[in-house]
């Protein structure tokens, strides 16, 4: 098969004009379309052969021709490009999360026989049809077409979308769990609707032990504005409800079995109107009540140190001091009954920290120790 020669890309200005990546399928570290400071730009342009990434570029290209991919992010023609999930428990995770995002998706039947292999023994369950996404949502769509920019980072950019229905999309970094447990918190009235997903590269070792891959998230937006505006806008008496919100925004995630590990004062909106808050960004999130416990007993001593950026303390109010009442009395619980004591393990800690720590306590007797965290709030 003979392909003409592809032409050279023009090479990334240098005087902080934004990259335009939407034609171009390269590795997963220039996947963003982000707004690069001269020198980065500068030192990007300086490393790179154009004649060998003119050829990356159309390698990868044919490749999306095909409908598959070799597992780089790949967008071509608006048409993102997906590489057939192996068996591995990564591969399972993307096949779970391509099911909730794209009901009946098909794998491509051009992957290799080596990556058709059987499905692990223990299927997972299917999503309830209350999470499933907006049928029809074009994803990447969605996101090249929008102009506004509501924020970016080192690792995604998220903009404002028009739909229907009207959203937000983060492209770029998006963690393992990140689509799950929206689905799994549809109902709880504090995060964002998922509206669609889609996984374009494989997930690798992220912050933490949270595992993340290259993509794109649609959502509703949330309503309100992020605490940490309302603290310097607000009243004093507001900023104490917004606190006492905040904390049972914590209850009904932990309460699920959910550990959010990134809730800070940007990522927890506070509508004044109705008294309502909510949490947005999942990335590092995690599953499981053993890691919710630890975030729960972390609130107000600093080893959330998310939490502790909140400011909220047990002199605020009698909720807040009800709740610090009830983590001194698990924390003796603990020692008593199972014999955890010494430092706890802080936020984001390694595996191998919060093992130590926790010993052999089950998920089922942390779900217990959480709720008694936030008795009577």
């Amino acid at each position: 098969m003979t392909s003409s020669t592809p032409s050279t890309p023009q090479a990334p200005r240098n005087d902080g004009e934004a990259i335009d990546w939407a034609n171009v399928a390269v590795e997963t570290t220039v996947m963003l379309r982000l707004q690069e400071a001269p020198p980065v730009a500068a030192a990007r342009s300086r490393r790179r052969d154009s004649s060998t990434l003119a050829a990356r570029i159309d390698a990868v290209k044919r490749k999306c021709a095909t409908g598959y991919s070799c597992g780089a992010s790949c967008i071509s023609m608006s048409k993102v490009c997906r590489k057939a999930p192996g068996a591995g428990p990564a591969q399972q995770k993307m096949k779970r999360i391509l099911a909730l995002a794209e009901p009946g998706l098909a794998i491509p039947a051009t992957a290799a026989p080596s990556e058709q292999t059987a499905e692990p023994k223990q299927a997972q369950p299917a999503p309830a049809a209350k999470a499933a996404p907006a049928k029809g949502y074009d994803v990447a769509q969605e996101f090249e077409q929008s102009t506004e920019i509501l924020g970016e980072t080192m690792t995604a950019a998220v903009k404002l979308t028009k739909g229907p229905p009207p959203g937000v999309v983060k492209k770029g970094r998006i963690g393992e769990n990140e689509a799950e447990i929206l689905g799994k918190l549809a109902d709880s009235g504090v995060t964002p609707q998922l509206l669609g997903v889609s996984i374009t590269g494989k997930f690798s070792k992220g912050i933490g032990t949270v595992l993340s891959a290259n993509g794109l998230l649609a959502m509703s937006q949330m309503k309100g504005v992020p605490y940490e505006a309302l603290q310097f806008t607000a009243s004093d008496k507001e900023v104490v409800k917004a606190s006492e919100e905040y904390v049972r925004v914590r209850k009904k995630i932990h309460s699920e079995g959910v550990a959010h590990n990134d809730m800070h004062p940007g990522n927890f909106f506070y509508d004044q109107k109705t008294g309502k808050g909510g949490l947005v960004d999942f990335g590092l999130s995690e599953i499981g009540y053993r890691g919710a416990l630890l975030e729960a007993l972390g609130t107000l001593d600093g080893k959330d140190f998310q939490a502790k950026r909140i400011g909220i303390s047990k002199d605020q109010s009698p909720m807040i001091a009800k709740l610090s009442s009830n983590i001194d009395r698990v924390r003796v619980r603990m020692e008593k009954e199972h014999g955890i004591k010494g430092e706890m393990p802080s936020l984001r800690s390694s595996k191998k920290k919060v093992d130590a720590y926790l010993g052999s306590l089950s998920d089922d007797q942390a779900r217990r120790l959480v709720a008694a965290i936030y008795e009577g709030l």
